[in-house]
């Protein structure tokens, strides 16, 4: 979202340039100060866990300031599976309150449901807007389908989950969903799960290995980690059903 948001800007003849502590193409975080420092920049700030040099950088940043509201994942999902993860998510939902006090131009949110988190906390209605995440689907529409992807079609039904392997997708639960669909429906079908692992969530990672041989599953399922754009083309055009978050969305956060 934010890659593509920079790219959007820049399109419309913005200077654009993106800072993070880590990544491929981002400045270093240090290197903000010149730009906060500056009445005439935007500063937009995107949100989705706990990160105290953020809070940081809001506070202090003499620009405009614009967050940009990801969601922050209930620390619950990560509890049984990642004690980083449930303190990142814990500070995150407890630093809703303490941006909201910071007193931003603009809160951009990615739903109308999370846009309720900062509501609630008693900022201006005219101060939040909904904005659906950036993508690239106009990107994937024009890539090729690696075609020998749908070449490896069953004679059943192809499921797809897409998405990282973390508790808040619920893969547990869509692996228990599948297994009785392969029981009553259609016994010749697989499940094609298209995501990455996540070293930290070794638990959950051997959680989900568990569940699949319970259910005996290995034979039935595709893991796809490292797929390119024509790859997960064909994953689309070869599934009967694209499946998502149950638990994420009984909640409502994901």
């Amino acid at each position: 979202d934010a890659r593509e948001m920079a790219a959007a800007l820049a399109r419309r003849g913005h200077d654009v340039r993106l800072f993070a502590t880590a990544g491929a193409g981002a400045e270093p975080l240090d290197a903000i100060d010149e730009v906060v420092a500056d009445p005439r920049a935007v500063l937009i700030y995107h949100f989705a866990f706990g990160w105290p040099p953020g809070i940081d950088v809001l506070r202090r940043a003499r620009c405009r300031r614009v967050v940009r509201y990801h969601n922050v994942t209930p620390p619950e999902f990560f509890a049984p599976w990642s004690d980083e993860y449930e303190r990142s998510c814990r500070a995150g939902r407890d630093e809703i309150a303490t941006i909201a006090t910071l007193n931003c131009d603009s809160y951009l949110c990615a739903s109308p449901f999370n846009a309720d988190d900062f509501l609630a906390t008693g900022v201006a209605r005219e101060r939040i807007a909904v904005l659906a995440p950036f993508n690239r689907l106009d990107r994937l529409v024009e890539t090729p389908a690696a075609l020998p992807v749908l070449d490896e079609r069953q004679s059943g039904a192809t499921w797809l989950a897409v998405g990282r392997l973390a508790p808040n997708k619920a893969h547990l639960d869509l692996f228990e969903a599948f297994a009785c669909y392969l029981d009553r429906c259609e016994a010749d079908s697989r499940l094609l799960v298209v995501g990455s692992e996540d070293m930290r969530l070794e638990r959950y990672n051997a959680a989900l290995r568990e569940r699949v041989h319970a259910l005996r599953l290995e034979s039935h399922i595709h893991w796809l980690r490292d797929v390119d754009e024509s790859a997960l083309k064909a994953t689309y055009l070869s599934a009967d059903a694209l499946v998502s978050n149950f638990d994420g969305l009984q909640s409502g956060r994901a």
